[in-house]
């Protein structure tokens, strides 16, 4: 009997030590396995910020994307209007030139027919010249007033 209280205590002893090896390993695991839960929190709270901050920017950057387009269209408007404008403004200039050349052109016969017609007075004109002189010169001789 004795034998087997000295074996029980024994076995108590290599329990007892079992149980303390246990309780640090339990212990040991339980500390990383909080460490690693405060980690795994703090890189939720970290991949959080960064999804918020992410999304605030995605936002900002959409709202000027819709400012960009309306300032474009805007833009692409008043492109439109400036050449319509620009259009109606030789059509315009075209429709000017066209008169100012048929102007020119009425003044270019004008011009010539004003030439033509003096060039035919002007044999006319010296005959009758010269019958003036003629006259002017019978006058003076016949005494006529």
């Amino acid at each position: 009997m004795d034998h087997l209280v000295t074996a029980q205590h024994l076995l108590i002893e290599r329990l007892k030590e079992e149980c303390n090896f246990l309780a640090t390993l339990l212990e040991a695991i339980s500390g990383r396995a909080r460490w690693e839960h405060e980690e795994a929190l703090q890189k939720t709270a970290q991949a959080w910020d960064e999804a918020t901050r992410a999304k605030k920017s995605a936002n900002e950057l959409s709202a000027q994307c819709l400012q960009r387009a309306q300032l474009d269209e805007g833009a692409r408007r008043r492109l439109q209007e400036l050449v319509e404008s620009g259009q109606a403004d030789a059509r315009r200039m075209m429709e000017l030139l066209c008169r100012q050349s048929s102007i020119v052109r009425e003044r270019d016969l004008l011009s010539n027919e004003l030439h033509f017609l003096k060039a035919q007075l002007e044999p006319t004109r010296l005959k009758t010249d010269e019958a003036e002189t003629m006259r002017n010169q019978l006058i003076p001789r016949i005494g006529v007033s």
